[in-house]
C-alpha cells in the first residue's frame, strides 16, 4: 500500500492515526510504503534553486496543499529535509517494526508539534525527531 504526499503538511493527524491503526491490524498482510513526490527544477535560477530545492534543483518541494503551508514560517527546504528525513525512518524501520509505531509517531509529532504554532524553524524537527524515535 502506497502514501503519496508532498509534506508532512499534506498529512492530518486525524489520517495518520486512522492509517496507523490500519497498517498495526494488517502488518502480516499489508506492507506499507510512503512516497514523496518531488519535481525537478534545474534551470531554475539560483535564488530558487537554493531556497526552495536540493541537489542543485534534482528535488524540489511540491508546495503543500491549500494554504497551509503560508501558516508556517518555514522554508521549502526545510520542510523537504523534514519529509526526506521521515523516508530515511521509514527505511530504517521496515523490518524492525511491521507495524511501523515509530514513522508514524514521528510524522503524528511533526504534524502536531512542530506545525502547531505560527512559527517553526528547523531546530525543532531535530527536537521532535529524537523524542519520537525513542
Amino acid at each position: 500500500m502506497g502514501l503519496w504526499y508532498g509534506s508532512t503538511l499534506d498529512l492530518d493527524p486525524k489520517l495518520l492515526q486512522e492509517l496507523y491503526d490500519y497498517q498495526h491490524l494488517l502488518a502480516s498482510y499489508v506492507r506499507f510504503s510512503p512516497h514523496i513526490m518531488t519535481l525537478q527544477c534545474p534551470t531554475c535560477v539560483y535564488e530558487v534553486k537554493n531556497k526552495e530545492c536540493l541537489s542543485d534543483g534534482l528535488y524540489c518541494l511540491i508546495p503543500p496543499k491549500d494554504s497551509i503551508g503560508s501558516l508556517y514560517n518555514v522554508t521549502d527546504e526545510g520542510v523537504l529535509w523534514e519529509t526526506l528525513y521521515g523516508r530515511c525512518l521509514h527505511e530504517s524501520i521496515k523490518e524492525k517494526e511491521p507495524d511501523m509505531l515509530s514513522f508514524f509517531n514521528y510524522l503524528y509529532n511533526v504534524r502536531k508539534t512542530c506545525f502547531r504554532d505560527t512559527f517553526m524553524g528547523f531546530e525543532t524537527n531535530n527536537t521532535v525527531s529524537a523524542q519520537a524515535i525513542q
